[in-house]
């Protein structure tokens, strides 16, 4: 039977404070114990700062599961297949947001009529476009209204939503 290796590091100290400050813990999670010590081989292969990236990276993915708290623990987040996953999915989601980061700034480049203000922010969102196409003339003419004061107030359309606008004129 393999000796079970303990945390002692400075940096593994860090990554516990991480986990217990998210969680917001007084006590929280201590070094030393058999929950910690899948996080001394993540040591080896991951700077600690990289370490606490993709802890705030997966409680605010897991930020809407009502068992979050109960998963969000050494044993489950250092595991090594889970581990590897998380910063898999971390650096997916970074490059998305990244190249819609882009599109959204090509878009607002090219606003320069109303027409073009109204249909950038339309298909911002699939639920708003959908939404607008189904209103009646009057509903239409409401929501083009409220988009022309936006856009004559220099407001860019990533800024603007329409949605409660939508439910009320529906």
């Amino acid at each position: 039977m393999a000796k079970t290796r303990y945390i002692t590091s400075e940096d593994g100290l860090m990554v516990l404070q991480k986990i217990n400050e998210l969680l917001n813990l007084k006590r929280g999670y201590q070094p030393n114990t058999k929950r910690t010590s899948e996080l001394e081989a993540r040591l080896k292969e991951y700077h600690w700062t990289e370490i606490c990236d993709v802890l705030e990276y997966i409680f605010k993915k897991w930020s809407t599961w009502s068992e979050r708290d109960r998963y969000f623990n050494p044993t489950t987040l250092f595991r090594k297949s889970n581990f590897e996953r998380y910063i898999e999915d971390m650096q997916i989601d970074s490059e998305k947001d990244n190249q819609s980061g882009l599109e959204e700034t090509e878009k607002t480049k090219t606003v320069k009529t109303l027409q073009d203000y109204i249909k950038a922010v339309l298909e911002r969102s699939g639920y708003s476009k959908a939404h607008y196409l189904r209103l009646s003339l009057d509903g239409k003419a409401k929501i083009n209204e409220y988009l022309k004061k936006q856009y004559e107030n220099g407001i860019s359309p990533t800024e603007t939503s329409i949605i409660g606008l939508l439910q009320e004129v529906a």
